[in-house]
């Protein structure tokens, strides 16, 4: 991560900062090649990943018209299914573990809202995902949470708090059901 982004221990960014709006310029023409991209275009497509995110690997699928902040905040660990119109709003890590599937239309949003913050100054809180995570279509996950392995999400869900491994849950805000 580039040392101008220190976004440990919640100190966030100016949002206002040249060098910050230039990365999410480079950010947005990146996750714009990637949606004009044709399927089979898979050189090109990995050319635009290496780019884009922190970690990943070939085992990671990106639906058409996938955004984010800045990209080096996101990490996958192995296996990933992230569906259409996904949006990751990384102001803080968002690592995703193995064999996790990400329904259409989710956000992942580690932004925090802070009244007493100036209107330029931007922070958040890191979210994770644990192995073999599924999550409905349409859902958010809100910054702080980390959902344990094999839970599932779903659709249309807000997770506001963590989840333990192991349950289903669902409902705004998420609750466990199972």
């Amino acid at each position: 991560m580039p040392a101008y982004f220190d976004f440990t221990a919640g100190r966030g960014y100016q949002a206002t900062d040249e060098t910050v709006k230039q990365r999410q310029r480079h950010t947005q023409s990146l996750t714009y090649q990637l949606s004009q991209l044709a399927p089979a275009a898979e050189s090109e497509r990995t050319a635009v990943l290496n780019q884009l995110f922190g970690d990943w690997n070939p085992l990671v699928f990106i639906g058409h018209n996938f955004n984010c902040e800045f990209g080096f905040n996101i990490h996958f660990t192995g296996l990933a299914l992230i569906d259409f119109n996904v949006v990751m709003i990384d102001t803080a890590p968002i690592t995703i573990g193995k064999s996790v599937s990400i329904g259409a239309n989710t956000v992942l949003a580690c932004n925090e809202v802070d009244v007493t913050m100036t209107e330029t100054n931007t922070r958040g809180q890191s979210i994770t995902l644990g192995d073999h995570v599924a999550v409905g279509a349409n859902s958010t996950i809100l910054g702080g949470v980390t959902i344990g392995e094999k839970s599932i999400i779903g659709a249309g869900s807000v997770v506001v708090h963590d989840l333990p491994a192991n349950v289903k849950a669902t409902g705004n805000p998420c609750e466990v059901i199972h």
